[in-house]
């Protein structure tokens, strides 16, 4: 039975369904993902995706420094959110997954300064600053991430060989994500290295806490929780 808190698909054949090679297994998509002889996406740049922002560096969004996609759409609709413009399905801009895929490739390979430097230091000075700054990863937040899961999970696969980690923010809990049937959603938890979960409290507020907002949120390592078969937090 699939768990009833996950969004519904606008029909009843996943993304993933439609445009993964067959005839393998769709329970086995997130598996089959990770695969390097495996490419469910030759039609990437027809799949959309709709997103609520894009953010070139963050230090706020998950380990080191980041590229952020936020996602357009949430049914949590937490009191008090941080991004309520995000919750409405039909907002924000609808993008392809390669489009998303280039924008972030581009924020990449491209070298800026962070704090506004540019143009205030030496050359010499700013070929120092260049070498120095490196993106850790990419971080999907939103939103909600595991709405649009199938095609946030074609933008990992495509990404993480270029040595970047994913960090998938959700208001769900992880317990109800790997209880689910959903392909998709296994498919992105599959790539995911960091997930911060739980819905926003406000009551549960506190501004010292690193990448979340309030203390019912967890910053889960999904490798050693993988490697383990039992939920590891991260040490903060």
């Amino acid at each position: 039975m699939t768990n009833s808190i996950l969004p519904s698909k606008p029909d009843n054949t996943s993304l993933v369904q439609q445009f993964a090679p067959k005839p393998r297994s769709f329970n086995a998509w997130g598996q089959l993902a990770t695969q390097e002889n495996i490419n469910p996406f030759a039609k990437a740049t027809t799949i959309p995706i709709r997103i609520f922002g894009f953010t070139k560096e963050s230090f706020v969004d998950g380990p080191g420094i980041r590229i952020v996609v936020f996602v357009q759409g949430c049914n949590n609709v937490c009191p008090y959110c941080h991004n309520p413009n995000s919750w409405d399905i039909n907002g924000g801009d609808e993008y392809t997954v390669s489009e998303i895929i280039k924008k972030i490739k581009t924020a990449y390979a491209t070298k800026s300064y962070t704090g506004g430097l540019n143009g205030a230091l030496p050359s010499a000075q700013k070929k120092k600053a260049k070498a120095s700054r490196k993106i850790q990863g990419v971080t999907f937040s939103g939103g909600e991430p595991f709405m649009q899961a199938a095609a946030l999970a074609m933008v990992a696969k495509v990404i993480k060989p270029l040595g970047l980690d994913i960090t998938t923010y959700t208001g769900y809990l992880y317990e109800d994500l790997v209880k689910s049937n959903d392909t998709d959603t296994h498919a992105l938890l599959n790539l995911t290295d960091y997930l911060i979960d739980g819905p926003y409290i406000h009551s549960q507020r506190d501004i010292g806490l690193k990448f979340r907002g309030s203390a019912n949120q967890r910053i889960i390592d999904m490798n050693k929780t993988r490697e383990s078969e039992k939920l590891v937090l991260c040490l903060q």
